[in-house]
């Protein structure tokens, strides 16, 4: 009964889904657009003589342009924009948007069903004519995946016979060019993928093998994809302007996660009674769902209990250990001072000892009597400082700190480069180290002393001299010193030779032979807390 209905009424929907086919050539005008709108259903064919005025079919091509673009989701503009005809070129499923002509889509708010369904649960198939493209295997597998998609949210059961004579329900088979009443796949890749018939006119589905149909690849079409969609008007529904659902008209490239959409969900089981085997099964689901569910909230009901449980028990011993805790009114000396502001673990501490940090290690067991090891002093500094500084040209001048001119580096600002004095900024041990070359000049000897200041006493010296005259040679020399300075003491570097002499730091630009440098090694950092 279905296969004579559908070889009297085949070929109305074949013209329903692609009158005036439009080749796979860009649209790019008005007219190949108005073939377009007039082959998926938005435009009427008005009469084709002198009466049917311009003004009317230019009305009438506009509002199919609006109507496009509202199903499209795109601005309604009336005009074929860019948007517009980068829609039109992609490719899609050569069944029509519209069934009726002037049926808006601004009524569409979700799934739309044809009208027609199968009167039975249980369908059967056959591949006719298979494409070059793939395996045998893979198209079966293909098609056989895009059916069980349908059949896994409805009660609907799909055969696959693989006899070509059987009589089955749907029909499919892959055509080029002209194939029976249908209109011709003749656009090439692109255009039109495929086709397929609505219940009440048979069901079969039609793929243009101008594709390149693959399964499970970015390349080509995707098979598996096409299909789906193509059973969807093969079990009653028509395309819908949800552009996340499977009935939506244009092809998405390969999803590896491809999937109905609750839109294509509602819409089928809106087809094959939403009261069958689909929804007691989910019924289930949930019903399962719902007992687990139940359970998690009660373990997690006796897991609160069990915190809460511990919660207190934390708190009571808080409680008791803060009793304990004592304010010494200073920072911690030793261990008995650590225990007393409450800390109960073992381990390395840092105390404040008589001028330096010291490092100890506490041991907090009860049964230790001598708790407090001592390991050492910390270096600990408040802040760094060091300094290294030279000079540019020779300097001669007797009984005067030393001027630089140039500061290398001056961390804590400590060393003033026009004075030549370091002043410290904090007590602590320093070192100080003086190097240069001395330029000697004299008709009889010559004698060259530099000497290290602190405060403005001499506190060490360095000499060379020459006995044997006349003099005149350069002479390299050193000195160095650790002190021990407080906050505020200054210290600076002399040079003194005999009155007469024509003696002098020898130095230039080029050269830098004058350096001084020196840096906190240790700190008394007590003394700053």
């Amino acid at each position: 009964m279905w296969h004579l209905m559908w070889l009297t009424l085949s070929f109305v929907l074949c013209c329903l889904s692609t009158v005036n086919r439009v080749d796979a050539a860009p649209i790019d005008s008005d007219y190949k657009a108005a073939e377009y709108l007039k082959r998926f259903g938005y435009l009427e064919r008005g009469p084709q003589d002198s009466s049917y005025s311009e003004s009317v079919k230019t009305e009438s091509f506009i509002d199919a342009i609006k109507d496009f673009q509202s199903f499209a989701g795109l601005k309604k503009t009336g005009k074929l924009d860019k948007a517009t005809k980068e829609l039109m070129n992609k490719p899609r499923c050569g069944v029509a948007d519209r069934i009726r002509p002037g049926h808006s889509s601004t009524r569409q708010k979700r799934f739309v069903i044809q009208g027609s369904h199968w009167p039975k649960k249980k369908l059967t198939y056959k591949i006719k004519k298979y494409t070059p493209d793939m395996s045998q295997s893979d198209v079966d597998r293909g098609i056989a995946r895009a059916f069980q998609m349908w059949a896994d949210v409805t009660d609907l059961t799909f055969v696959h016979v693989n006899n070509e004579s059987a009589d089955v329900d749907i029909d499919i088979l892959f055509a080029s060019g002209e194939h029976g009443s249908c209109p011709s796949f003749n656009d090439g890749p692109g255009g039109t993928l495929a086709h397929a018939t609505y219940p009440i006119y048979g069901g079969d589905a039609h793929f243009d093998d101008g594709e390149t149909w693959t399964l499970d690849s970015v390349k080509g079409t995707n098979l598996f994809q096409v299909a789906t969609h193509e059973f969807g008007h093969s079990l009653g529904l028509n395309h819908t302007n949800v552009t996340t659902a499977v009935m939506y008209p244009y092809y998405v490239k390969y999803q590896p996660d491809f999937k109905l959409d609750m839109d294509d969900i509602e819409g089928i089981q809106e087809l094959y009674d939403g009261n069958n085997q689909f929804s007691r099964k989910l019924a289930l689901e949930l019903k399962a769902t719902v007992e687990l569910l139940r359970k998690t909230v009660n373990n997690l009901e006796k897991k609160n209990i069990e915190l809460r449980t511990d919660i207190l028990d934390l708190t009571t011993k808080l409680n008791v250990r803060t009793s304990e805790i004592v304010d010494i009114g200073q920072m911690p000396t030793s261990c008995a001072d650590l225990e007393r502001t409450g800390h109960k673990l073992s381990g390395f501490f840092s105390v404040k000892g008589s001028k330096k940090m010291e490092m100890i290690y506490c041991d907090f067991n009860a049964h230790q009597n001598d708790k407090q090891k001592w390991i050492g002093y910390a270096d600990v500094k408040s802040a760094p400082v060091h300094f290294y500084v030279q000079r540019n040209s020779s300097f001669s001048t007797r009984e005067t700190p030393i001027p630089f001119d140039l500061s290398r580096v001056n961390e804590g600002n400590a060393m003033n480069l026009t004075s030549g004095i370091f002043t410290a900024p904090r007590p602590g041990i320093y070192f100080f180290s003086f190097a240069a070359v001395a330029r000697l000049k004299d008709s009889s000897d010559a004698d060259f002393f530099p000497s290290l200041y602190l405060n403005g006493n001499s506190i060490g010296d360095s000499k060379v001299y020459e006995g044997n005259g006349p003099v005149y040679q350069l002479s390299p020399l050193t000195l160095q010193s650790t002190l021990n300075l407080k906050k505020g003491d200054r210290v600076w570097v002399k040079i003194y030779y005999p009155s007469g002499e024509l003696n002098s730091l020898h130095d230039s630009s080029n050269g830098h032979y004058t350096h001084f440098t020196g840096f906190m090694l240790e700190e008394e950092i007590v003394a700053s807390l």
